[in-house]
């Protein structure tokens, strides 16, 4: 066998002892008579090959790079949903916005309407499509809609782009979810009000039908609601945790 010397293995050929070559000149051993070869095997430390070191660099600045750009993308929604309340705040509503909205308090159904149209913002914001909760409110984002140049610049000012209304049963073939059951759509409307919501502030638009006195109400069942903003509270906190935009909206 051999012996280390140096980080390197020193073997002895041709003693039948296996002894090294110092050993049978410091001893005189003479069983073996006949040449030796010394062999000298460098023992070098393994490395890790540089293909592999490249990849795991190449993976961490992937997952900075996805990390860096959610964030980004984040803060961009973040900015558009302030530029929405910002337009949201200073639009004026004219007295014929409530031409066909005979309910009462009006200052109620005004409140309603303006947090409509902050969800409404959410919502483009993630090509989703929301449903209506509140006929009142309707009727009031009607009477909006036909003040064509003033509903025409609120909209260039807080979505960059038109807000269309789709009836129920009237959308047209390029907005699928227009056409999901109003049960989804609903639903969805108070997942984008969890996410234009100030804190500690009240949604009027679930119950507002019941409120102003309607006929015939419109409206959402306050259980779910409460349901449904939990678990969107609760997803959405976890997608901010890790920096990833949410981009599916499920109830």
């Amino acid at each position: 066998m051999g012996h280390r010397r140096d980080g390197a293995r020193e073997q002895v050929s041709g003693c039948p002892e296996g002894r090294p070559c110092s050993f049978r000149r410091r001893t005189g051993c003479r069983r073996f008579s006949g040449p030796q070869t010394v062999i000298r095997v460098s023992v070098r430390p393994r490395r890790t090959p540089l293909s592999c070191l490249r990849v795991a660099a190449c993976r961490s600045s992937c997952q900075e790079s996805k990390s860096a750009a959610d964030g980004g993308v984040i803060a961009v929604r973040r900015r558009d949903l302030e530029r929405v309340d910002r337009a949201v705040a200073q639009l004026e509503l004219p007295t014929a916005v409530f031409k066909t909205c005979p309910w009462q308090p009006k200052e109620l159904i005004e409140t309603g309407l303006r947090q409509w149209l902050r969800c409404c913002g959410s919502a483009m914001k993630s090509r989703q499509v929301i449903g209506m909760p509140s006929r009142a409110v309707d009727e009031a984002w009607h009477g909006l809609i036909l003040c064509t140049v003033a509903y025409s610049a609120f909209c260039d000012k807080a979505y960059g782009r038109y807000l269309h209304h789709h009836p129920e049963g009237a959308a047209t073939v390029d907005v699928p979810r227009a056409v999901d059951p109003m049960a989804e759509q609903l639903g969805r409307t108070v997942i984008a009000w969890t996410m234009v919501a100030q804190a500690g502030e009240e949604c009027v638009l679930w119950d507002m039908d019941r409120r102003v006195g309607v006929e015939h109400p419109w409206g959402i069942d306050l259980s779910r609601v409460s349901a449904i903003e939990t678990a969107a509270t609760g997803i959405r906190l976890g997608r901010m945790a890790t920096h990833t935009p949410t981009t599916e909206w499920s109830t």
